[in-house]
Order: structure tokens, then C-alpha cells, then sequence
């Protein structure tokens, strides 16, 4: 596991840089940012300010702050110090931007020139707030793990919702240690009174038919969940998700608690159905069986939505159909035959997963065809594919028919670059498309890959449709059997 990295700053900038961030203040914190940047100072030794650094001093810019405390914009001045551009930070920990949804992180930077730029000039500001990304990740990181803060995050829309995703971590400790994981596991629980500010805030926005998605860490280890789910329904919120590998639903009377509470809805990660395997990828040891009868106890309850979130990676890829098959042969043992049909989610490890794990990353040219196999596996189970839609999720194009896969919403490409070449600073954050992908018709409904997985694949898995085009293409293998459209749902994040 790794901790973030201190750095020597006599001045306090960077402290305090990390308190208003932990407290969700992310433009207050933007502005120490900026102001390091500013004053030069060598003890600062932090990799990702040398990089903005250096992109400021070999176009002759300066930067600095512009507004008042708790809200503005980053001004870039050229070499005469005339305006040459402002960064605008937007701070969206939820909410949406013109029917866009936009994910990660919790700020973005819109640039806006000041006036007409050359081709030099644009590239570099390009350069310039996609080096600022990593200082924000760097910032978003708790202390060390031992104090973490509840923060709403609001995600992509759902495609039977239409509206977005609310979500609350309650916990960032785990019974797992999968190694591909961004949460920091060695944190304690989230205290009481940050997740009641939270339940507060999200009451007022989780209206009839949208649910509050309980989320960790592992939120079965919290021995505090049924009175946080008992809290948010005092304060009007009656629906929930859980999100867990369900270690701990196999207890006598857990889930009969939950669903007593609203819980009717469950993202439950669970990645191969070899249990050697499944250690492996869990970091555990001996689990298998008890996520399993997890799994059943919940398809056992019939009226439940249920959906395995399944993450590719190099260890489980060639046996994603058989997978699909332990699914739809558990789902037929285990569920009533009125039931709600079993649906599944395919992800793909986020950035930070790629930098935490690479050896586990899988390239989705060789993974695709298994992939494929496996979308015709589940239509011959009976069983559901969720769309591609959000920060883990595959570009629909690595699959035959991008149309039956795309997600529904329009998600914000503010952190999205277009590129033939990641293998540099731009492999670094952010994500990951081909100059090509403009020409998409779902282009504003795909996120690409992360840039970390550009840098270590590259681009060949993208195969976008043309506009104009039936949006299909020839499929990295035979067409499974009977398959056509294959959505019914729309996000699951684990």
C-alpha cells in the first residue's frame, strides 16, 4: 500500500493545501496550489509541481491566483505579462453541467483563453492543467489513512433512473486487499457527525426513486451501518444501494436488516469463480465461499436488483464466459422463477488501479474476444449486461455493437485528451482517446480508457465507428449466439 508522499514546505502552503481539500474547500485549496507554483520555492520537492514548473518557465508564463477566497480561477500571463488564458476550477463533488455528467475529481479545470492562441500556445496550456490533475490527486488523499472525511459524491446518471448517482463511503476500512483498490484501507471509520452532515446534504437532494449508494471500504465491516441507515431514513431517504463483496451477508439476520431498512439494491464486486483465483485477486484467502453464499442468499431473495460487478484483468479475462456461466447456473438454482433477472456490469480498473496494480492490467485487444463470448453467454443464461457507462468503464467501441452497449447520458470531457501518444506526461492522468474518437457518434457518451492505460497499451483496442455508420463493426471473434441488444441497466461502480 502506498502512502502519500510528504513533502518539505517551510511555508505551510501545502498543509494547508491538504486540509482544505480533506474538507471538500477544493478552490481554497487550488489557490495555495497556485501559490506555491508562484514562489518558487526549492524545498518544495513534490515531482508534480516540477512538472507545471517547467511548462511555465519554457513558455515564459506566469501564474497565479484570480478571485475571491472560496471560489475563482488560475490567470496565465504571457511573456509580456498581457492575459494569455484562465483556468476556471470547477468544484463538482456532484451535480451536473449543461446535461453533462462529470465524475472525477472533484474539480475540474475549463481553460479559457483570453484571446486568440497559436497551435504552440494551445498545446501548452493543454500541458498545463493536465499537469495540474496530479497535484489534485496528491491533494484528494487523506492523512495517511487515519482520518478520511465523508464527502457525497454524485456519479453518472443510471439509465432507468435518468439522474445521478448519489454516493456516500462510510468506512474506508476493508476485509479484502485487492491490490488494483484506490481506497486506503488502513483508515478507521468515518466519524458520526461527517456522515450526518452528509446524510443532511444528500436528504436534500435524493428525491422519490433515487437511491443513496452506501459505499467504503467495505460497508459490512462497519458496525455502525444500521444506524447510519436508520439515520438517513429519519432524514427522508428510503432507498439504497449497497456496494460489497458481501463477506458478511452469509450472518444470520443481516440481510433480512438491510432490506428492512430500504437496502434493495446491491453492486457486489466479485471477480472470478475459481477460488484460488478469487484470493488472488481479492487479496484474501479462503473467501471465496462465504462471498458465494452471499451471492445466493441474495438471488434467493427474488424481488432484490442484484448486479456482479466483474473487473477485467490479466488473471480472470480468458474466463469471463465461464463465469458468465457459474452466474447463470447460480441464478437458476438459487432465485424464484418470478424473480428479477441477474445483470451484470464489466469495468475496467481506473487510473489509480493501473498505477497501483499494473501487473494486473489487462490489454482489451487480447481481452475483447473473451469479452464477446462472454456478452453471448449471459444472453444465453438469461442474464443482463449493463452499459458501458462511467469511470471504470469500457469503451464501447472494443465490441462488435457499440450502440447495444453505450451509455445513455452525456458525460463531461473535460479531462479527456486526444492522442495518438501517451507514452509521456499525458500517460500520466486523466483520460485517454484517439484523435479519430471525434468522429464518433457516441463520442460524448464514452470516456475512453485512463491515460495510464494508453501509456502501458496504447490505443489499438479503439475501433470508434464513423458517423453516419450503423454504429456496428466486425467482432474480434465469431458473434455469440442470439446475442443482440444486451443492456438493461445502467451504472454499477466497485
Amino acid at each position: 500500500m502506498r502512502r502519500p508522499t510528504r513533502h518539505a514546505d517551510p511555508s505551510g502552503l501545502w498543509a494547508e493545501a491538504r486540509v482544505l481539500a480533506s474538507e471538500g474547500r477544493m478552490e481554497e485549496a487550488m489557490a495555495k496550489v497556485v501559490a506555491l507554483l508562484a514562489n518558487g520555492s526549492a524545498a518544495l520537492t513534490n515531482p508534480h509541481f516540477a512538472a507545471a514548473r517547467e511548462i511555465l518557465a519554457s513558455s515564459g508564463w506566469t501564474a497565479c491566483w484570480s478571485g475571491p477566497q472560496g471560489s475563482g480561477r488560475i490567470a496565465v500571463r504571457g511573456k509580456d505579462g498581457s492575459p494569455l488564458a484562465e483556468l476556471h476550477v470547477e468544484s463538482r463533488v456532484a451535480g451536473t453541467t449543461d446535461g453533462t455528467m462529470s465524475i472525477t475529481p472533484t474539480v475540474c479545470l475549463r481553460p479559457v483563453p483570453s484571446r486568440a492562441l497559436s497551435r504552440p500556445e494551445k498545446a501548452a496550456l493543454a500541458r498545463l492543467s493536465a499537469a495540474f490533475y496530479p497535484i489534485l490527486e496528491t491533494l484528494r488523499a487523506q492523512d495517511e489513512g487515519r482520518k478520511v472525511k465523508a464527502q457525497l459524491e454524485i456519479h453518472e446518471a443510471s439509465e432507468d433512473a435518468g439522474r445521478p448517482d448519489i454516493i456516500l463511503r462510510t468506512t474506508f476500512a476493508c476485509n479484502q486487499r485487492c491490490p488494483f483498490c484506490f481506497v486506503l484501507h488502513e483508515s478507521r471509520n468515518v466519524p458520526m457527525a461527517d456522515i450526518e452532515a452528509a446524510l443532511d446534504a444528500a436528504a436534500a437532494q435524493v428525491r422519490p426513486g433515487l437511491s443513496l449508494t452506501i459505499s467504503g471500504g467495505e460497508p459490512l465491516v462497519d458496525p455502525r451501518l444500521v444506524a447510519i441507515l436508520e439515520s438517513a431514513r429519519a432524514k427522508g431517504i428510503r432507498e439504497f444501494t449497497l456496494q460489497t463483496n458481501m463477506i458478511g451477508l452469509d450472518k444470520p439476520g443481516a440481510l433480512e436488516t438491510l432490506v428492512g431498512l430500504g437496502v434493495t439494491r446491491y453492486d457486489v464486486s466479485f471477480h472470478s469463480r475459481q477460488p484460488k483465483m478469487y484470493d488472488l485477486i481479492t487479496g484474501t484467502r479462503g473467501q471465496f465461499p462465504r462471498a458465494a453464499a452471499g451471492l445466493k442468499k441474495l438471488l434467493a431473495a427474488g424481488d432484490l436488483r442484484v448486479t456482479p460487478c466483474v473487473l477485467l484483468n490479466e488473471y480472470n479475462y480468458r474466463d469471463l464466459p465461464g463465469l458468465m456461466g457459474f452466474f447463470g447456473r447460480l441464478s437458476r438454482s438459487s432465485r424464484p422463477k418470478a424473480g428479477r433477472p441477474l445483470e451484470v456490469s464489466f469495468s475496467l480498473m481506473n487510473g489509480a488501479g493501473m498505477n497501483n496494480a499494473a501487473f494486473m492490467a489487462v490489454d482489451l485487444e487480447k481481452a475483447a474476444a473473451f469479452l464477446w463470448k462472454a456478452v453471448g453467454r449471459c444472453k444465453e443464461e438469461g442474464i443482463g449486461v449493463m452499459r458501458f457507462d462511467g469511470e471504470g468503464a469500457l469503451p464501447p467501441c472494443v465490441l462488435p455493437r457499440p450502440r447495444d452497449f453505450v451509455a445513455v447520458c452525456r458525460f463531461s470531457q473535460d479531462r479527456v485528451r486526444y492522442a495518438d501518444d501517451f507514452s509521456g506526461e499525458l500517460g500520466s492522468v486523466g483520460r485517454a482517446k484517439k484523435p479519430g474518437c471525434r468522429r464518433c457518434p457516441f463520442d460524448d457518451r464514452c470516456l475512453g480508457v485512463p491515460a495510464e492505460y494508453a501509456r502501458i497499451f496504447g490505443l489499438g483496442a479503439l475501433k470508434p465507428p464513423v458517423r453516419g455508420s450503423n454504429a456496428t463493426r466486425r467482432g474480434p471473434g465469431a458473434s455469440p449466439r442470439g446475442s443482440s441488444r444486451s443492456g438493461t441497466g445502467g451504472r454499477s461502480s466497485c
